[in-house]
């Protein structure tokens, strides 16, 4: 989590809006420890202020359509939408 924290403190300074991560989904079919532990500290990162939220890659398909409108405004994120579509071992952050 450190990593992450420091990764993500240097986008947010770089300018970085969107982060892509690729955490992978666990190898026992019911999602892995490090997904858990990522979204766990994501929460409390949002909930901290840290970042601004984070859209895990299963629930892409139940996005607003403003949440989508703005994603898709990074044509990165946006080629990226189909293909992370219903995938759970991916999560965007919004910093």
């Amino acid at each position: 989590m450190e990593t992450l924290d420091q990764k993500l403190a240097t986008a947010h300074l770089q300018g970085v809006r969107f982060v892509r991560l690729i955490h992978g989904y666990g190898s026992s079919g019911t999602g892995g420890d490090i997904r858990a532990a990522v979204r766990r500290h994501l929460n409390a990162l949002r909930q901290n202020h840290k970042i601004q939220q984070f859209i895990r890659g299963e629930s892409y398909a139940e996005l607003s359509h403003s949440d989508k409108v703005r994603l898709t405004a990074y044509p990165e994120l946006k080629s990226r939408l189909k293909t992370d579509s219903q995938n759970p071992g991916v999560t965007i952050v919004e910093l």
